[in-house]
């Protein structure tokens, strides 16, 4: 069963749509209980407040210096990290450091070599997903003899994570460092998604919700009821709760309802970006 203006908008393959509840050719388990600086950020705006955040770039600044990274990253993808600082500052090296987000404790990540402009490049590719702060780190009197090449050129990477090793604690305290204030982005991982809902329209979920057409969320086999995840899809972000089992079948790691492949624009099987933000705000049923 179908509504009309649904189906048109939203044109979901066969393949991709739960028709048993508890695995078999189907995806979702519906039915089934199992248990002084600043930071700005530039983007073309949202679809619907709160519902669909779009996709653009987060600044920060401190000290002179400015940063600028995409809004979002994914894991094991390079994330290009670009910035300003004052002309006086060519040749000088300036640190990028990662951090898990409310976290004390910063690991370089990447070092750049300021350019004649006072531009600089940088290239971090995440090892795993988590909302991550970045800051930029230039030690004064740093400046390199002899570099100081007109752009803002390439820099090495370590390899680090950001979310361990070693680190320097007292990094942002020392007179001899500038500072940028941090920013956090999401770092995303990949997985497979399906879509659901035709056919069980009015049925309760494993949460205990009655599926209907406007419902925002995801099925997931392991997470539990209420947890929300982070969806991301062609620049366009959703949170929305886990509310049911599955998927169960087509190699596929998560279930998203109608409404949530909507509002992404997803149309059928497709590779979407996801991080659990560790919350699970109560339901009005059992996980």
């Amino acid at each position: 069963m179908c509504v009309p203006l649904l189906c048109t908008l939203v044109a979901v393959p066969t393949a991709a749509l739960a028709s048993t509840p508890h695995g078999g050719s189907g995806g979702v388990g519906i039915g089934s209980s199992s248990g002084g600086s600043t930071q700005t950020t530039t983007t073309p705006g949202a679809l619907a407040p709160g519902v669909v955040k779009l996709g653009g770039v987060v600044n920060a600044s401190g000290d002179g210096i400015t940063l600028t990274v995409a809004a979002s990253g994914t894991q094991g993808q390079p994330l290009t990290i670009t910035g300003n600082t004052p002309t006086s500052d060519a040749g000088a090296l300036i640190d990028i450091e990662s951090s898990k987000a409310g976290h004390a404790t910063w690991t370089e990540v990447a070092t750049a070599t300021i350019g004649s402009a006072g531009t600089f490049s940088a290239q971090w590719t995440p090892a795993t997903s988590a909302q991550v702060a970045l800051r930029a780190v230039l030690a004064t009197g740093a400046a390199t003899p002899g570099t100081g090449s007109s752009t803002g050129s390439t820099t090495s990477t370590n390899g680090a994570t950001g979310l361990s090793g070693s680190s320097d604690d007292s990094a942002s305290a020392a007179s001899d460092e500038l500072t940028t204030s941090s920013l956090t982005i999401p770092i995303f991982k990949d997985a497979l998604a399906t879509l659901y809902g035709p056919g069980f329209w009015g049925h309760h979920t494993a949460c205990g919700q009655r599926l209907t057409h406007a419902m925002l969320g995801v099925a997931s086999r392991t997470l539990k009821c209420g947890t929300q995840v982070s969806v991301f899809y062609r620049g366009r972000e959703i949170t929305v709760p886990v509310i049911d089992r599955g998927p169960f079948a087509n190699g596929a790691r998560w279930d998203l309802t109608m409404a949530t492949a909507k509002a992404l624009g997803i149309k059928e099987t497709a590779t979407i970006g996801t991080l659990n933000s560790g919350l699970t705000p109560a339901l009005s049923a059992h996980s």
